[in-house]
């Protein structure tokens, strides 16, 4: 044990002899309460993020969908004229 943990179980021990067996037990509820709304929060902002993450990914997908789409039609277009012109 580090000189850091040992001082937190001391302070713990203090103040765990000055509260009652129920007073203790409510002041954990309320800690744990505490720590399970905290990792409830950091997970929403975690899947918002991955949600803002995935939309912004596929929109550039969608994006180079079309730009790819209208270059193939560009020179779709452009091997039309030039067989017209071959043609003639």
């Amino acid at each position: 044990m580090n000189s850091r943990t040992t001082t937190k179980d001391q302070e713990r021990v203090r103040r765990d002899s000055s509260l009652s067996k129920t007073e203790q037990n409510f002041l954990e509820s309320i800690q744990n309460n505490n720590a399970v709304r905290r990792k409830e929060a950091i997970k929403e902002i975690v899947l918002k993020c991955s949600a803002t993450s995935f939309d912004t990914l596929m929109g550039k997908f969608k994006v180079a969908a079309e730009r790819s789409h209208d270059r193939q039609e560009r020179q779709d277009g452009e091997n039309t004229r030039t067989n017209n012109i071959a043609e003639k």
